[in-house]
């Protein structure tokens, strides 16, 4: 049931789930309280998931999860509705770059977890090691994407 450990001695997805502790930082320094406890929640749910692999801790993670790819989905749609609603809040070179990167962090989210499951590679390699790497890198690229998305 605990599966801390893993071939390498640790676990990197469960130390990993810790880099959406900047989610929270700057969410909070951009007034975004409720995308702030979306993280804080994501930390506690994902660290635990990674300690115990229990069916409920999976539900809890993926239930998190989908609340906070929707609410960052909301927030990008309603930034990008907000500069280009009128020509006097043109969007400057700044919002293209970071428009940029939250589409391709959520597209290549997608290709590592879903082109994964599919193939049974990446995230969801049979080798417990490299599965639990791509998974951790998954949580990076994911977190600099909702960081662009409380930015932008």
């Amino acid at each position: 049931m605990f599966d801390f450990t893993n071939e390498s001695g640790c676990n990197s997805c469960f130390y990993s789930s810790f880099v959406f502790i900047s989610n929270v930082l700057v969410a909070l320094y951009y007034g975004y309280y409720l995308y702030a406890a979306l993280f804080f929640a994501l930390i506690i749910s994902s660290a635990f998931h990674h300690l115990y692999y229990t069916k409920l801790t999976n539900a809890i993670d993926k239930l998190i999860i989908y609340c906070i790819v929707f609410y960052g989905g909301y927030l990008f749609y309603n930034k990008l509705k907000e500069y280009s609603g009128d020509f006097k809040n043109s969007i400057t070179i700044k919002e293209y770059i970071l428009s940029f990167f939250i589409i391709f962090t959520f597209l290549f989210t997608i290709f590592l977890y879903h082109y994964g499951y599919l193939y049974r590679c990446l995230c969801f390699s049979d080798d417990k090691i490299h599965s639990n790497l791509f998974h951790s890198f998954m949580h990076c690229v994911s977190s600099f994407g909702h960081c662009c998305i409380a930015i932008l």
